[in-house]
């Protein structure tokens, strides 16, 4: 490639990150690698991935909603298979929860095989340019299985009855069946409480949860045709579909259609009256010192019984530049609207999120983001709705990370969040530190101090804590130890409130397809004192 024509490119891409013109995947195989939350305490969260060897300190992790993903932790610290993150807004998570990392990177075929079975649904771009020549030589017939069994226990002075509950996953994939044209993807979650059987006999959806039912056929090595629910992750925004997709590629150019409908907005079952359909064309461009893009664009209509609900253009754009620049790039604009019964082609940004990652040396790095938000409109779902859904302002946010390796074994970082309205109401500020020191002299076990402080207009709090952990055994046994303290200080009324949390958690491997883990938390307040309690059992096959 030219010099001249190089300039060209990197200007092209720099326009296209300043006016969020994108799509979603870079050659570098940016898969989006899904985990689950495992424990919730009051300062931080905690999610369980099969493997965390390409998940960073200072990563963001992103939350799927209905029907885009938005940024909602960031990673403060580590095991081999599990996140401490820090939310970046007041969101509640839950146990369970999916939660979606976007690593950016070259990856190879054996690490690809191993996160396709790891815990959580593992969402891959088929075939993108830097996999697909190696991936077509050869059809491999190969079966990958996961099946999780997990408890969760909540005791509480504040009431008579412990609350249980429980969660079973299991995933099974299979790649060009008996050397055949045909691959398959399952990923499927059964959640239930003691005393809330009832609710699964009402409707089984309110436990019952597919994220992944869906068959693929290659009819060449540039055509394929998928059937069921299944996320596609060149137009990541429409979340899950069920029904039909079909892609077909033409060396740089991608052309993609879909036919089919949303799950249900409230139990996430098959609901057919609210179709969808639509078109997507992707460009992808690679160089010499580690320049991908990918481009995409895709144009949705989404239906409620036989009506226009929602019609927008979905835009994203991934690419690596100069090797340590990172770049994501996402928004959606949508072009239709209907007030008094009148439907009309209008304008409207939705959803703007830009987040840029530079590696200075092996030692520093800097991320930023800066995200707007409107509300998603469904004109005939929330036809009661309207008025107020459209007078809300625009959400928007900033953030900016800082993470230094001072020496081999110790790390640093920081980072600051800004949200607000556009008048500036309903301000947050949040800024987190922390210090990582992964081998103790003698104990051989890895230490993190962490803080973080909130500031809102009704609320101020502080927290600090600090963990221990260490493996045995060859990496058999993982134990961990922690405190927090957190205090809270309300403003609107003089009340302040204080409490200190002690957890622990330890994880057998019994081999390298099984696995136990318990895990313990004892909070201590001036109100109550609740004690957390639980379990996983997880087999590969």
């Amino acid at each position: 490639m030219s010099p001249t024509r190089k300039k060209i490119i990197h200007i092209i891409s720099a326009f296209w990150l300043l006016t969020a013109i994108g799509s979603i995947k870079a050659q570098t195989q940016a898969d989006l690698i899904s985990g689950q939350v495992s424990f919730v305490s009051s300062k931080n969260v905690y999610v369980k991935f099969p493997s965390t060897k390409n998940i960073q300190i200072g990563d963001t992790l992103f939350l799927k909603s209905t029907n885009e993903y938005n940024p909602a932790l960031i990673v403060t610290n580590k095991s081999s298979s599990s996140c401490v993150c820090t939310p970046l807004s007041d969101i509640k998570f839950a146990l369970g929860q999916i939660i979606v990392s976007n690593r950016i990177q070259a990856i190879s075929k054996a690490a690809e095989r191993e996160m396709l079975h790891e815990e959580g649904p593992v969402y891959k771009l088929e075939e993108t340019i830097a996999t697909r020549k190696d991936s077509i030589k050869k059809k491999q017939d190969v079966f990958r299985g996961r099946i999780s069994l997990a408890s969760y226990s909540n005791y509480s002075e504040s009431t008579q009855k412990p609350a249980y509950r429980f969660n079973y996953t299991f995933s099974l994939s299979g790649n060009h069946v008996n050397n055949s044209k045909l691959s398959f993807d399952s990923y499927i979650s059964f959640r239930h409480r003691t005393n809330e059987w009832y609710k699964v006999q009402e409707n089984i959806n309110n436990a019952l949860k597919i994220y992944t039912l869906a068959l693929q056929y290659s009819f060449n090595k540039s055509m394929d045709l998928f059937a069921g629910r299944r996320v596609n992750y060149r137009i990541a925004s429409m979340g899950a579909i069920d029904g039909i997709q079909f892609e077909k590629r033409f060396n740089h150019i991608i052309l993609g259609s879909v036919l089919g409908s949303r799950p249900d907005l409230y139990d996430y079952s098959l609901n057919l009256k609210l179709l969808e359909y639509g078109a997507y064309a992707a460009h992808q461009i690679t160089g010499k010192n580690g320049l991908n893009i990918e481009n995409t664009v895709a144009l949705i209509n989404q239906m409620s019984s036989g009506n226009t609900d929602r019609r927008f253009i979905h835009v994203q754009h991934v690419s690596t530049l100069f090797k340590n620049l990172s770049i994501f790039g996402s928004t959606e604009m949508d072009i239709y609207k209907k007030l008094n019964n009148q439907g009309s082609n209008t304008f409207r940004l939705t959803n703007l999120y830009i987040t840029a990652r530079y590696r200075f040396s092996r030692k520093f790095n800097i991320s930023g983001s800066y995200d707007a938000r409107n509300n998603v409109i469904y004109y005939e779902t929330y036809k009661n709705d309207i008025d107020r859904l459209l007078e809300e302002e625009t959400r928007q946010g900033f953030r900016l990370q800082l993470n230094y390796q001072i020496w081999r074994y110790i790390s640093l970082g920081c980072s600051g969040n800004l949200r607000m309205q556009q008048s500036g109401k309903n301000e947050s500020k949040n800024f987190n530190a922390y210090l990582n020191y992964s081998r103790i002299p003698l104990l051989n076990a890895s230490l993190n101090l962490n803080t973080s402080l909130l500031q809102t207009s009704y609320l101020n709090s502080n927290v600090s804590g600090a963990s221990l952990s260490k493996d045995f055994y060859k990496g058999r046994f993982y134990t961990e130890l922690y405190v927090r303290f957190i205090r809270y200080q309300y403003n609107s009324f003089e009340y302040n409130f204080n409490q200190k949390i002690v957890g622990a958690s330890i994880s057998y491997r019994f081999n390298k397809n099984s696995t136990l883990a318990i895990y313990s938390e004892k909070t201590f307040d001036n109100q109550n004192n609740n004690l957390l309690l639980n379990a996983r059992v997880m087999v590969r096959f």
